[in-house]
């Protein structure tokens, strides 16, 4: 996930990449450089190499309920509902906030892009 050159080379023969990795609790917390490198740059790698790669159509990122929290949810929960990383517990923040960012840059690149990001 950190070598740019290693995804590129991974993803010469696909034509839809499922993104899971993720650097998890409590590994995150221990070990936080790790987290951003992998589960923040990595996704802009993965996004990159999607993009640069003319063969793949796409990129699915899997997402987490951690982005939403899980403290005083109410009513209907959808897209519309917004980010709640104050809603986790201390534990999970860092993971939750490294999977906002990952949705963010997906969300990103589903803009910029003819290709198909997408979030599930």
């Amino acid at each position: 996930m950190r070598n740019y050159k290693r995804i590129k080379s991974c993803l010469n023969d696909v034509d839809l990449v499922i993104h899971t990795s993720i650097v998890q609790i409590p590994l995150i917390n221990e070990e936080k450089r790790l987290g951003y490198e992998v589960n923040i740059v990595g996704t802009q790698n993965v996004c990159r190499a999607v993009e640069e790669n003319a063969r793949i159509k796409g990129m699915i990122l899997t997402g987490s309920w951690h982005t939403i929290g899980e403290r005083g949810l109410r009513g209907i929960i959808d897209e519309e509902f917004g980010f709640r990383p104050d809603k986790v517990e201390d534990r999970a923040r860092l993971y939750a906030l490294s999977k906002i960012a990952q949705e963010c840059i997906v969300r990103f690149y589903d803009e910029m892009s003819d290709k198909i990001y997408g979030i599930i």
